[in-house]
């Protein structure tokens, strides 16, 4: 038998590659100019109400017999691949999806039409902005003989319109209002999101937003309970990442007083452990649930300000079963300035202040108990206390005795000292207090604030109504 050499034209294929998720791709096609009267095939609807762009596109072309245009029912293979390959028949490239078969076709003029992937044949990932090249298989009569396989392999153009939503393009226009829309309106699911990006460049974001003036580089509004804007990472990156040259990097603002500005929790925090306190303006909870560094000089890790018209509080730490602070500093560890440093006791009038003793060195004090034997008592000191001062240096020791009896120290050394009577008991109980300078910090004797020069509450007659910060500070 002859085998048959096949002509082929291709009429038209126009490919639109919608990039938006919620509408998937389609191809237009428009009749070839001046033919007539060739079979049409259309594809399979569900209806003809509003819905999703279908997964099928039509493909028209032109099929002729060393000349003659086919008048004949062929069959026909259609397989996608993503380059145009080379030589006849056409190989080299990688197949998207599996081939599509299609039996008994008419071919009427040489004009035939179908709509190809009606079935999903070419895959998911079939058409999502690569490059796309549609290679032909026809044997006529249908049901006999083998495949001729046409070359070139045909590739798939965009219409116009769909090349602004191909990778790289740019959808430019003087609008008032949005350039682009895309509405999701399924109501059911809570993951049917309108926008959906992903990248996976370490360094770039997924999407990303730029205003050239003073409005919104990324606004999100919504009625719903869920976030306006919602940022999942799924590696060791940034949900979210706000950053500012000049403005601020991420603000967060709320006009209810049950709600937060900002919110920030690690994995098993909510709000609720907040308990019962008034929402806060921001609410971070985590292992550390806030932690603030500055590299500035004199700056704040963290600043808390109280302006409230009656007396609030500017910090309160709470701690259920731990401890309220702790400070690690290798100079000033904790200024108060026109205050008190105070320990609040429970008593049957309620809660009273406890006020600390101030110095004008650094001192740390033991307390300790003795008793006269011949008139003489041996103190050792607490090897503990002892590593914490510098006994090397003078110390002071106060005595109190509980009998009758004069009593007086000797012999200090960095290890003990003596307790001896002038006069009155030789037996005599006593208590004392031993004063020592704490190590490290032996030359240090009111030292000067100039950060606090200008606190008002120091220094009331500096108090203009301007907002105080101490010295580096602001």
């Amino acid at each position: 038998m002859k085998q048959k050499k096949f002509g082929f034209i291709v009429v038209l294929v126009s490919l639109v590659v919608l990039l938006i998720v919620g509408i998937r791709h389609t191809l237009a096609s428009a009749s070839q100019p001046g033919k007539s009267n060739f079979q049409q095939v259309m594809a399979p609807t569900a209806g003809g109400g509003p819905g999703t762009v279908p997964d099928w596109f039509t493909y028209q072309g032109y099929l002729e017999d060393e000349g003659t245009p086919i008048n004949n029912t062929c069959d026909f293979q259609f397989s996608l691949w993503d380059s145009s390959g080379s030589g006849t028949p056409p190989t080299g490239g990688i197949q998207i999806g599996t081939t599509e078969t299609i039996n008994s076709l008419g071919v009427e003029n040489g004009l035939f039409s179908y709509p190809l992937n009606a079935t999903g044949a070419f895959g998911a990932q079939a058409f999502i902005g690569q490059t796309r090249y549609l290679q032909i298989a026809v044997r006529c009569p249908a049901g006999g003989g083998v495949y001729t396989t046409l070359a070139p392999r045909q590739l798939l153009t965009a219409a116009p319109y769909a090349l602004t939503l191909r990778p790289g393009a740019v959808i430019s226009d003087t609008q008032n209002g949005p350039l682009l829309s895309v509405v999701n309106t399924l109501d059911t699911d809570t993951l049917g999101s309108a926008i959906f990006a992903r990248g996976n460049s370490p360094t770039a974001p997924a999407i990303a937003a730029y205003h050239d003036g003073t409005g919104h580089a990324l606004y999100g509004s919504s009625d719903s309970s869920y976030p306006t804007v919602g940022g999942v990472n799924y590696g060791s990156g940034n949900a979210i990442d706000g950053r500012s040259t000049a403005g601020n990097g991420v603000y967060g603002s709320t006009d209810s007083t049950s709600s937060v500005g900002v919110l920030g929790v690690q994995a098993d925090y909510t709000i609720s452990d907040l308990g019962g306190y008034w929402k806060p303006g921001g609410f971070f909870g985590g292992r550390n649930g806030v932690v603030g560094i500055t590299k500035v000089n004199t700056g704040y890790g963290i600043l808390g300000w109280d302006k409230s018209p009656s007396g609030g509080w500017a910090g309160t730490f709470l701690s259920d079963n731990g401890n309220g602070v702790y400070i690690s500093a290798p100079n000033v560890g904790l200024n108060v300035a026109a205050g008190t440093k105070n320990a609040v006791v429970a008593t049957e009038d309620g809660a009273r202040l406890m006020y600390s003793e101030e110095a004008t060195e650094v001192w740390f004090t033991d307390y300790g108990f003795g008793q006269l034997e011949g008139g003489t008592a041996v103190i050792s000191i607490d090897p503990i206390y002892a590593e914490s001062v510098n006994l090397t240096e003078p110390y002071h020791v106060f005595l109190q005795s509980y009998d009758d009896a004069d009593l007086y120290v000797t012999n200090r050394t960095p290890t003990s000292f003596e307790v001896h009577v002038r006069e009155g008991s030789n037996t005599a109980e006593f208590s004392y207090r031993i004063v020592a300078t704490r190590l490290g910090y032996e030359d240090d004797r009111m030292e000067r604030a100039p950060w606090a020069d200008n606190d008002p509450h120091l220094y009331p007659e500096n108090a203009d109504g301007a907002a105080y910060m101490p010295q580096g500070g602001q």
